[in-house]
């Protein structure tokens, strides 16, 4: 699985991304942006704390999962757990 997330101005440090069971919490911090003497009409980016958790449609290894952040957008690779994985049940006959 993979999930995604836009989160311009974030800092690697400024984020923390976990999974319990089927969930997957996305959490973080964006501070004040300098104005530097300007006024501000608009802002399209929050600021202050955040958090998404996004219940995922099988369980995953959370000891395989990773996390990276490129220009502004993360992205997180959740592999499958072994009890999640297909088994192919052999048919005998009687």
């Amino acid at each position: 699985l993979y999930a995604e997330a836009e989160i311009p101005g974030i800092k690697n440090e400024d984020i923390d991304v976990s999974v319990e069971g089927v969930d997957l919490t996305i959490r973080g911090q964006r501070g004040e942006q300098p104005d530097n003497g300007a006024t501000c009409h608009r802002r399209e980016r929050g600021t202050g704390e955040f958090s998404r958790v996004v219940r995922l449609p099988i369980e995953v290894d959370a000891d395989r999962v990773e996390a990276t952040l490129k220009d502004g957008v993360l992205l997180v690779k959740l592999p499958k757990a072994q009890s999640a994985m297909r088994k192919k049940i052999e048919v005998t006959a009687s």
